[in-house]
């Protein structure tokens, strides 16, 4: 997973709709690891 650029940095809404998606597909869990959220860093949300 590449961390995104400023040009796919999404809007609040994106993100909701992301979260929701991803969170049963271990994108959570995924970005928790990182700590550099494609979507959003875990202690944002």
């Amino acid at each position: 997973m590449r961390p995104p650029t400023c040009s796919e940095t999404p809007t609040a809404a994106q993100i909701t709709g992301m979260l929701s998606a991803d969170a049963s597909a271990g994108a959570v869990r995924d970005r928790e690891h990182t700590g550099h959220g494609r979507y959003i860093a875990t202690s944002e949300r």
